[in-house]
């Protein structure tokens, strides 16, 4: 009762920060006292996951309740469905009935609203989003229409490394700093370098690793114990898949086990044959340590595009912070002791809440006016009796609470103290101006003079945004009378190399000689979504579309699935 009274609006607008992960969804708000408070869902977890479990045609279970029934019924329920987004052929059928990406995950979504608006006490229909870098746009595109399916209504998107980086807290950075914030995930990491400014980031560079994170050296772990299960027990746990999900269970534990304690008792077996085999932190290294040293090069190539000047603070986040061997390898690779905490696992979700406020609510209550940053003072000379200090002494920077972790996991004794979300100015929070940039390149596929294909790039990765691009090209045959752009993401100089996330059509033009000109703009907003302008300029016919995402839905479709989606019963 006391965290409803607390969670209680008052009939302000309320918006609320959606924390997208593949595996889990997560929320919060940002209360008038400036405190960004994750919302639980009605189960009274912080975190939902991403399942679905059909029971009937228009009945559904999400979130924990269908995780505990996926190794009994696979066949009705879909696991981490928001990894299905974006692409051509990602829809499951159910009952004989044929759902989209989209209305799988609108019925996640919907729970999330639903929960929401009871806690509040009343409707919740607004909504920021915090996604991964690697996600495309496409899969932005599908995402904001699973949202729209589910009754929300998506006021703005913004990376998931900035939202970390503000919920973990300036106060946890020195002024100015280069800060590299290293968020590994269970399916992806994301490497972004950061400039620090007073109240000013800016991003410099950044690295995505979709198939990198905690379930790569996970399975490395899965590994061992399905050896240790044939040796111990002659079985094959692969076999079976009751076993298979037993030992992918006990795997997770274990893994996150070893973070915290150097040796530890894993549980292998089913039913009345179970016992426990003992696992070590080196050997498990040792097996992992490919998709460990994988996310480590992630590290270093984000600073090699930054000129390679190590930063002066790591930070590493996410639900694969505790890796055992991580902080290890970081360390070698940047020369610095990187920083974690516990408390920082739920950053990104507080974090997007404090970005949807300070964006989309400037006049909150729990926002302080921003104050003019005092000039810097002038350098003093060096004396040429004072030497000045190595260039390896660089100060440590403490974290924002619970001290800083060592490779085993284990705190380091340090003042007790409360994380600092943002930049504290007398019990609020000051704005923060966030200047991003673009995660991927753009291109389209043209045709050379040969007629073979190629990529043309037009917007740089790393490109600050909002940006607008703008290329001419030419009929590639006679009487053409439609233009057909085929739009890239990713870095690359054939079809091969990038992936095509989807078309913009031009018709209805006279016909013309080949090497009639065409100008071709892109527009790409701060949600990272395209949007293409095409002109043919002899006639100055312009059409500005939004793209044919790949698996993306029309307008009627979208509208469509509202009205079902609405009908099932959600629980």
């Amino acid at each position: 009762m006391k965290q409803e009274a607390a969670l209680a609006g008052q009939g302000e607008e309320i918006i609320v920060g959606l924390d997208i992960g593949l595996r889990h969804l997560a929320m919060a708000t940002l209360d008038p006292d400036g405190r960004a408070r994750v919302i639980p869902n009605a189960e009274g977890h912080a975190r939902t996951p991403t399942a679905v479990h059909f029971y009937q045609a228009d009945g559904v279970v999400v979130g924990e309740e269908a995780l505990k029934v996926a190794t009994l019924e696979p066949d009705t329920t879909c696991l981490d469905v928001i990894t299905l987004l974006g692409e051509q052929d990602g829809g499951r059928t159910f009952f004989e009935r044929a759902w989209s990406p989209q209305e799988l995950v609108a019925l996640v979504l919907r729970k999330l609203r639903v929960d929401a608006s009871e806690l509040r006490g009343q409707e919740v229909t607004e909504a920021c989003l915090a996604v991964p870098g690697f996600f495309d746009s496409a899969q932005r595109a599908a995402l904001v229409a699973a949202t729209e399916i589910a009754g929300w209504n998506v006021r703005a998107v913004v990376p998931q490394s900035t939202a970390t980086l503000l919920g973990v807290g300036l106060g946890a950075l020195p002024d100015p700093a280069r800060a590299l914030l290293v968020d590994v995930r269970d399916r992806g990491v994301e490497v972004t370098l950061l400039r620090r400014e007073g109240d000013e980031l800016l991003t410099l560079a950044s690295e995505l690793g979709p198939e990198s994170g905690a379930y790569a050296v996970r399975t490395a772990l899965e590994q061992l114990l399905i050896e240790a299960w044939r040796r111990e027990l002659g079985e094959d746990p692969t076999t079976e898949p009751a076993w298979l999900s037993e030992l992918q269970l006990s795997a997770a534990h274990a893994l996150e086990g070893l973070g915290r304690s150097p040796t530890l008792m894993a549980r292998i077996g089913a039913g009345d044959r179970r016992r426990g085999v003992r696992l070590e932190r080196e050997p498990v290294i040792k097996a992992a340590w490919e998709p460990i040293t994988a996310i480590a090069r992630l590290a270093l190539n984000a600073c090699r595009r930054d000129g390679g000047r190590p930063p002066d603070a790591v930070l590493v986040t996410g639900d694969g912070a505790g890796i055992p061997g991580l902080r290890r390898a970081l360390q070698f690779g940047l020369k610095v002791d990187p920083l974690r905490d516990d408390a920082w696992a739920d950053a990104s979700t507080r974090g997007v809440a404090l970005l949807a406020a300070m964006r989309l609510q400037p006049d909150h209550p729990g926002l302080a006016p921003a104050r003019p940053r005092p000039p810097r003072a002038p350098e003093a000379p060096r004396s040429s009796v004072t030497p000045p200090p190595p260039a390896a002494a660089r100060p440590r920077v403490p974290p924002a609470s619970g001290g800083a972790a060592t490779d085993s996991g284990e705190a380091r004794p340090r003042a007790p103290g409360k994380a600092v979300i943002g930049l504290a100015d007398g019990g609020h929070l000051r704005p923060v101006k966030v200047r991003e940039v673009t995660t991927r390149s753009l291109g389209m596929i043209v045709l050379d003079h040969d007629r073979t294909e190629r990529v043309v790039e037009i917007v740089p990765d790393a490109t600050p945004l909002p940006a607008r691009f703008r290329g001419r090209f030419v009929y590639a045959f006679d009487n053409m009378t439609s233009v057909r752009v085929e739009v890239t993401e990713g870095r690359g100089t054939h079809r091969d190399q990038v992936r095509v996330i989807g078309t913009v059509e031009l018709t209805g033009l006279p016909p013309r000689p080949r090497g009639t000109p065409i100008e071709v703009v892109y527009l790409y907003n701060d949600t990272q979504i395209l949007q293409v302008e095409v002109t043919d300029l002899n006639t100055g016919k312009m059409k500005k579309v939004d793209i044919a995402f790949r698996g993306a839905l029309s307008r009627p479709e979208v509208d469509a699935a509202r009205s079902r989606t609405s009908s099932v019963h959600v629980g």
